[in-house]
């Protein structure tokens, strides 16, 4: 038996072909938004699926020590900057096709080359640091804190590797996300190319509407995707920091997953594959997607909207889950 998604998700009918398709359908995730929202209360609930996962949710306790990743107005910071990218290549793609008040012809010009708006990606990605860099710093601090070793090992957000993995994030969150509407637009010009051709487009039509069909797409993204764009990443930057605090701090040797309290059966799947994960194995999946093909991530965050988390494997207890003891850890010889 499901229940309704508890994370906020839209739900839509056409994920039940989704739903136990290989792992590597969340590749797919970010081009999806496209799909027409149900809202939850007209379907039944067992046809209910996540546009998060693409999953059934399960209703289970938490594992113990879970604690829910960054929401409401802790995302804040990085939704802002991702909706000022929005409405930049809002007005770009505007201008791309002429639609502008002083631009705007009587005839739509549906001739031009595809749109790409990842050629913005670097200028974007500068403008969404500062945000994300805030995520990884309060959980790198966080880490360091728990773990008592804030005097000895003290946590630095300026350490260049840290501010490496911070540029590569924003990198690709923006280079996805402007893809993501790239295909949107030249899927939608597209159609309507081939509605001309059948001469199937309505009587009259012009540059007023295909101005309104654009700014659909830019509609949804500002009231749908910068949401969840803005609460996956700043959950996957509070993950990634934690993770980086674990390795300076020298005591974490490994992490365990901890699964939210609805988490999807991609997630359980992904838990019950990856129950322990060494230290090297998660740093190897710093900065990437998990569940997408061809990603070594084998941690929480699984995908978008997860609120699944970790656990960190203490040095003393390496032997307990079976990866290798540190020295700083293993009994000392009495020489005496």
């Amino acid at each position: 038996m499901t229940h309704a998604c508890t994370h906020g998700h839209r739900m839509h009918k056409e994920y039940a072909v989704r739903a136990y398709a290989p792992r590597t359908f969340v590749s797919a995730m970010y081009t999806m938004d496209t799909l027409v929202a149900i809202p939850s209360e007209e379907l039944p609930v067992e046809d209910q699926y996540c546009e998060g996962c693409g999953g059934q949710h399960r209703k289970a306790p938490a594992s113990d020590g879970w604690v829910r990743p960054p929401m409401g107005l802790e995302v804040l910071a990085l939704k802002d900057p991702v909706l000022a990218i929005f409405r930049r290549h809002h007005a770009y793609t505007l201008v791309y096709y002429g639609l502008t008040f002083k631009a705007a012809t009587k005839v739509v010009n549906l001739g031009k080359k595809p749109i790409d708006l990842t050629k913005f990606a670097k200028d974007d990605a500068r403008s969404i640091f500062p945000a994300l860099e805030l995520h990884y710093d309060s959980a790198g601090r966080n880490a360091i804190s728990r773990l008592g070793v804030s005097n000895t090992k003290p946590w630095n957000i300026t350490n260049p590797h840290t501010q490496t993995v911070i540029r590569d994030h924003s990198f690709v969150i923006c280079s996805e996300t402007a893809a993501t509407t790239s295909l949107q637009i030249n899927v939608a010009i597209e159609k309507l190319r081939a509605e001309l051709a059948a001469g199937a487009l309505p009587t009259g039509f012009g540059p007023r509407e295909l101005s309104k069909r654009i700014s659909g797409i830019f509609n949804n993204a500002e009231r749908y995707r910068a949401d969840r764009i803005a609460r996956t990443e700043a959950a996957m930057a509070t993950e990634d920091g934690d993770t980086l605090a674990g390795k300076q701090s020298g005591v974490v040797v490994g992490y365990r997953p901890l699964l939210s309290p609805d988490a999807c059966e991609l997630c359980v799947d992904a838990a019950s594959r990856w129950p322990v994960v060494s230290m090297e194995d998660a740093m190897t999946g710093v900065g990437q997607y998990g569940g997408m093909k061809g990603s070594s991530r084998k941690l929480p965050t699984y995908h978008p909207n997860c609120m699944c988390s970790k656990a960190a494997i203490l040095d003393v207890d390496a032997a307990k889950y079976g990866l290798p003891v540190p020295e700083s850890a293993q009994p000392q010889e009495n020489t005496n």
